[in-house]
């Protein structure tokens, strides 16, 4: 059984706890986002594949909640974060890479949930330290910078819509989300991607 409280904002059940009875009811999109997905990384040798195939899923669970309930679950973020030791243990990613990328990730985050506390949340902050782990610093890089691009642009969106954002929440895990899997998918392009944001005049 889910345990569930009330959201006093907008009288919607929202679940205290994850539980997999959650992902019934987002498994289409589950299924249709991962069958697009699943092209980025089509011609990727399998170990690669693999890795970003099981990335993905779990990221874009991570995300279908988030729009759904505005809540990312620890135990997901959890997942997240031991599953990022299979990079480490197959050589893909160095150990110092992935606490640099942790470190950027929750750190900058987390800087932000202290300025504006009300902007960010603190789930979000501990799923981009656990994306960081899997990234390195120059792959989060990436990430958050696709992440706030889309961000901006989705609020300018609504803004043009409705011309008012006043009590508007709009979840920004699933921005991170498309941040990572586009940064996971760039791969060793990330640093010349940020090498070359860096030499922009």
């Amino acid at each position: 059984m889910v345990e569930s409280k009330v959201n006093q904002g907008t009288e919607q059940l929202l679940p205290e706890t994850f539980s997999w009875q959650l992902c019934r009811q987002i498994l289409c999109q589950w299924l249709l986002i991962m069958l697009i997905i699943s092209a980025m990384f089509w011609k990727f040798e399998i170990e690669g594949m693999f890795l970003g195939l099981l990335f993905s899923a779990l990221l874009v669970l991570i995300a279908l909640l988030d729009c759904r309930y505005l809540l990312i679950f620890d135990r997901l973020v959890l997942a997240l974060l031991l599953l990022g030791l299979l990079p480490l243990l197959l050589g893909r990613m160095s150990c110092e890479e992935a606490c640099l990328g942790a470190a950027l990730g929750g750190g900058f985050l987390g800087g932000l949930r202290l300025l504006y506390p009300r902007g960010m949340g603190w789930g979000d902050v501990k799923l981009a330290a656990a994306l960081g782990g899997w990234l390195g610093l120059a792959g989060m890089l990436v990430c958050l910078y696709i992440a706030f691009i889309a961000g901006s642009l989705y609020g300018l969106g609504i803004w043009l819509k409705m011309r008012s954002v006043k009590n508007l929440v709009v979840p920004f895990g699933p921005f991170l989300v498309m941040g990572a899997i586009a940064a996971f998918a760039f791969g060793t392009h990330c640093q010349d991607l940020v090498e070359a944001w860096l030499c922009c005049p």
